[in-house]
Parts: structure tokens; C-alpha cells; sequence
């Protein structure tokens, strides 16, 4: 019970981020609250400069200019079929280390728990990316005009805005799991 109160009082201020090879995603929540959320694209260099001189120091910056309570993390590699770069992953892991420095709280969040958390009236995991979209729109109407395109065919690219999304969804489904625990 007290890791509950623990966690509860460190809702106050939360970070989501999506690094991924070009860009970085991020979300900040105050109590609950989406207060800010964007993308910041990294095009020149390579991808082990883009991460260690760019993204790394970008995201530590985050961390202090927001100060949060929390940081959530997406899972790197394991179960499930979303794997990282090594590069990416780097980066994911230092931003951690800087977190822990500074007692942020870090939480890491699978894509699997994501799917659970937006699953079906009828209890089974959400269809695809675009049904977790269409439910961040009914919590988040404001997010409406950045609302990634349903991809039609398999090798459509993805869209631009669809890592911020991703924080976002990552923030809903930690949040929930949270109240779920309590709960119990």
C-alpha cells in the first residue's frame, strides 16, 4: 500500500516519451491534465550521432525544464513485436540514468500493456493503432487537428504525428493501470 501512496503523490507531473531513430515524441501531464505534447525531428547524421549528440541531450533538457514526477518509458525489447534500435535504445537508457539522478520515478510501459488497456467493449485487445487513436481523440478532442491518417496498406508509411500518440496512449495506459492497482 504504500508504493500506491508513493506513486499517487508522484502523479502530480508526468513525462511520455517515444524516441524513435529520427525523431522524439514526448507528452507532459499535470495531474492528469495533457499540457503539452510535440515532436522534434533529428535529420542530419548518423543515427549513433543523432542519438548521443542530439536526442540524448534534448531529452535530458526535458527533464530538467519540466521537472516531473514521473517518466514513462516504452519497453525497449522482450515480449511482444515492437523492437527498438540499438541507438534508440541508448538513448531510452541514458535518459533513464539521467531520471534516477535526479529521483524521478521511472516507469517503463510495454505495448502489449497499451493494447490491454484499450481494449474492446467485448474485452479483447483494440483491433489495430487506429481504434487506440480514435479512443486518445475521445479523451483528447483538442488533438483532433494532429490525428494521424488510418494507414490503408501495410507499407504506407507512418504517420508524422503517430509517436506522439504513442506517449500519449503510453500515459493513459500506466495511468490506468495505476488506479487499477489501487484499487486491489
Amino acid at each position: 500500500m504504500a508504493n500506491i501512496e508513493v506513486t499517487r503523490k508522484r502523479l502530480g507531473r508526468t513525462l511520455s516519451i517515444d524516441p524513435r531513430s529520427r525523431t522524439v515524441a514526448w507528452a507532459y501531464f499535470r495531474d492528469g491534465d495533457l499540457r503539452d505534447c510535440r515532436i522534434r525531428t533529428f535529420r542530419r547524421g548518423k543515427p549513433s550521432v543523432r542519438a548521443r549528440s542530439l536526442a540524448e541531450p534534448y531529452l535530458v533538457d526535458l527533464l530538467d525544464d519540466l521537472s516531473p514526477h514521473a517518466l514513462l518509458v516504452p519497453r525497449i525489447s522482450g515480449g511482444g513485436t515492437r523492437r527498438r534500435s540499438a541507438h534508440v535504445a541508448r538513448t531510452i537508457r541514458t535518459v533513464v540514468q539521467e531520471a534516477i539522478r535526479r529521483g524521478i520515478a521511472v516507469h517503463v510501459v510495454s505495448h502489449d500493456e497499451v493494447k490491454r488497456t484499450f481494449s474492446q467493449v467485448d474485452g479483447s485487445p483494440a483491433r489495430n493503432v487506429q481504434a487506440i487513436h480514435d479512443a486518445i481523440l475521445e479523451r483528447f478532442p483538442e488533438l483532433t487537428v494532429m490525428a494521424p491518417k488510418p494507414r490503408v496498406r501495410i507499407w504506407d508509411s507512418e504517420q508524422y504525428f503517430t509517436p506522439m500518440f504513442n506517449a500519449i496512449a503510453m500515459y493513459v495506459a500506466w495511468h490506468h493501470l495505476l488506479w487499477n492497482m489501487e484499487e486491489n
